[in-house]
């Protein structure tokens, strides 16, 4: 699925793609359960979660993470005073190493303020009051975002039944994802 997404947003106009900086992982290769070689090697790499592994999981380009310069903005701009007082301390904590912004444009913010224990920088919410506070491009970004959905949904409607009913069943099992912007070294 993953391989015909990419190949069908390959397929959009080159103009489209560097004006809006639109880019998709490579994939390097598919796993699943009966993947001995690769779990015998590779195992250990994954955290322990309540997701058993072995498993299925597409390993694929990682997805760096914000700079230092982005990091310490959102640190001054989104995170609790407190934070924002020993903000050396929390940008050097090794799971702040790893900051992915989660954007949510058709939602708000809620009105508590984030408790700083629960403060960090991976999978960091930045909804669409805060990116409008920012004078962040929303526009841009919902447009980037359509396009990758109307590659998927384009890629969706036209491929055959028996393929997409094979999707929606192998979606329905438990995937031991959540290494997207981590480097996990698999070497051959």
């Amino acid at each position: 699925m993953h391989l015909k997404i990419k190949n069908a947003f390959n397929t959009l106009p080159e103009e489209l793609h560097a004006s809006h900086n639109l880019d998709f992982p490579d994939i390097n290769v598919w796993v699943d359960t009966h993947s001995g070689h690769f779990w015998i090697k590779h195992r250990s790499k994954f955290p322990v979660t309540g997701i058993p592994v072995p498993n299925y999981g597409l390993v694929s380009e990682r997805i760096y993470p914000l700079s230092p310069l982005v990091r310490s903005v959102v640190v001054d701009a989104r995170c609790p005073k407190e934070i924002q007082k020993h903000k050396a301390e929390f940008l050097a904590r090794p799971d702040n190493k790893n900051c992915l912004l989660r954007i949510y444009l058709g939602r708000h913010s809620r009105d508590t303020p984030m408790a700083a224990r629960n403060a960090r920088l991976r999978d960091f919410p930045l909804h669409l009051d805060e990116m409008e506070c920012l004078k962040l491009d929303v526009k841009m970004f919902a447009y980037t975002a359509a396009q990758y959905y109307k590659t998927d949904f384009f890629m969706i409607t036209t491929m055959p039944e028996a393929f997409i009913n094979w999707v929606v069943e192998e979606g329905k099992k438990r995937s031991a994802g959540g290494c997207l912007d981590r480097w996990i070294a698999f070497p051959d």
